[in-house]
């Protein structure tokens, strides 16, 4: 069980780590346009990522996040097979 707590921390760290190093290097954006950030994630992260969601936006109001949860192996396979971005 502590394995797991470990592994989902892990996972939720570098979610947010390649949230802020993308944010920081985008291109400013002009006061009217509006970003969208989209992450697929495992259900099992929706708590801390709503979390991170509210923090970020609050931070970088021109970004937009949406999440989309599921599976872990199903979020993977929306980009590796299915090529959203």
């Amino acid at each position: 069980m502590e394995r797991r707590k470990i592994l989902v921390l892990s996972i939720a760290i570098a979610v947010i780590t390649c949230i802020s190093v993308t944010a920081f290097c985008t291109p400013t954006a002009s006061a009217e346009s509006c970003q969208t950030l989209k992450i697929f994630h495992a259900g099992s992260l929706a708590v801390p990522l709503e979390e991170a969601e509210i923090q970020f936006e609050a931070a970088h109001p021109n970004v937009n996040v949406r999440r989309e949860s599921m599976g872990s192996i199903a979020a993977i396979r929306q980009v590796t097979d299915v090529g959203k971005i």
